[in-house]
């Protein structure tokens, strides 16, 4: 199973080193990071780069040229993940260790089912 995650960020240099570490040091890595930045005017793309430059997960930084707003600009970010599993995150958040493992596991132990669409009956 591929798992991405999705930030959206905004003037985060505060938290968003942090917050990208607690992703890196998950006992289950994810695929990719993929940071939608909604036009932030601090050092936030500075830092995301410097991060991005020792990671050994792919990561991906969108700069929005023009401000979004918040649903707007996950919506990019999600947009380009490619994962099975697409996990948010804001950029102050702070991840404990087994967040993917746990969160995998329950994906894994589930079936999902979807009923078809009337197009797809056979007649």
């Amino acid at each position: 199973m591929k798992i991405s995650v999705a930030i959206a960020s905004y003037n985060g240099q505060r938290y968003i080193q942090k917050q990208i570490q607690s992703i890196l040091n998950q006992s289950v890595l994810p695929n990719e990071i993929i940071v939608s930045d909604d036009n932030s005017n601090d050092k936030t793309i500075e830092l995301l780069k410097l991060i991005k430059e020792k990671s050994k997960i792919n990561i991906i930084i969108i700069q929005n040229s023009l401000n979004k707003g918040y649903s707007k600009n996950f919506e990019i970010a999600i947009k380009r993940c490619s994962g099975d599993l697409i996990l948010l995150s804001d950029q102050d958040d702070f991840w404990f260790p087994d967040k993917i493992k746990k969160i995998r596991s329950q994906f894994k132990s589930c079936l999902l089912y979807t009923s078809p669409s009337p197009r797809d009956k056979r007649q």
